[in-house]
């Protein structure tokens, strides 16, 4: 009984912080742009950073508070809270700071699909946790150098785990008008005291809400159970928000090793008959946006079969 007591207790303080969040901050919304988009965006590292520091600017003169965010080669995620008319005044100051930073590299890529025409209204508990999950491992699953934890570029890394150091670290308000002129690419933003800016980078920990974030759920286990197993959230956030890539190649050959183990006694999904691996590269597509590569890698179907099951 008293493990009963304990979940429901922190359960019931996980509704607490999250009914007192959308109070303070709310609405919450998943904005995020098409991961479609063929450019590449961000590029190198300092492609990476610039995104950051244009993100937390754009934010703070939006009146956006950032619950997480994940910025990748040609998309970004973010959790926000505001009305939704202040995601478009951030989107706009991001895509402007976006266009001159592109310009002044003499790079010439198309922002116009850069865009979140509709950002995801976050409409209870289990919902906001199922959006940081899915943000905070979308470099992981992109990316099979990285964990969930050691993406850089993503608001996932400082969520239970170590935090940035802030050593050597001074408040952006602090730094010339020059400096911030450098940075913001347009006149002296302003942005909250708590800032801070350290190696070129205006350091997540102090931007994001991050402990807002850890307050929903019930612990630091719950948290990595969520980011390890839920896989059919994935699926359905994914579909809602068109994104390809979903889980990885280990989570993929875990499920489709049980299906294979479950309906045909056999140890992998690799060993079945050609017309049961063609039913599962659907169910890999249409239930979990695996690319075609993904589908060929798991099943060993040849490329051009997959190819003609799902024509571009």
């Amino acid at each position: 009984m008293a493990g009963q007591s304990s979940f429901y207790s922190k359960e019931s303080l996980c509704e607490f912080n999250y009914h007192n969040a959308v109070r303070e901050y709310g609405p919450f919304w998943h904005y995020c742009t098409p991961g479609q988009l063929n450019e590449s965006v961000n590029i190198t590292e300092d492609d990476f950073r610039f995104s950051i520091n244009n993100l937390a600017l754009s934010a703070a003169e939006a009146g956006v508070h950032i619950v997480t965010d994940a910025h990748m080669s040609n998309h970004l995620h973010v959790l926000v809270g505001c009305k939704r008319e202040q995601c478009f005044i951030m989107e706009e100051a991001y895509l402007y700071r976006a266009g001159k930073h592109l310009d002044a590299q003499g790079r010439r890529v198309s922002l116009d699909r850069f865009r979140c025409p509709d950002p995801i209204a976050v409409t209870d508990l289990n919902m906001m946790r199922n959006e940081i999950v899915y943000i905070n491992r979308n470099g992981f699953v992109v990316d099979p150098r990285h964990t969930p934890f050691s993406y850089p570029w993503s608001g996932g890394r400082i969520y239970f785990n170590k935090q940035d150091s802030i050593e050597g670290a001074v408040s952006f308000n602090a730094l010339t008008y020059r400096a911030k002129r450098r940075i913001s690419l347009r006149s002296e933003p302003v942005v909250p005291d708590g800032y801070l800016y350290k190696d070129g980078l205006i350091l997540p920990c102090s931007y994001l809400k991050y402990r807002l974030g850890e307050s929903l759920f019930r612990d630091a286990h719950h948290y990595f159970s969520l980011l390890s197993k839920n896989v059919e959230s994935f699926s359905l956030i994914a579909k809602r928000l068109g994104d390809q890539v979903v889980v990885t190649d280990e989570e993929m050959f875990n499920l489709l090793g049980s299906i294979a183990r479950k309906d045909f006694n056999l140890s992998q999904a690799s060993l079945l008959p050609p017309q049961e691996k063609i039913k599962l590269a659907k169910m890999m597509r249409y239930d979990y946006n695996a690319s075609d590569s993904q589908i060929q890698r798991l099943l060993k179907l040849d490329l051009n079969v997959v190819r003609e099951l799902f024509p571009r």
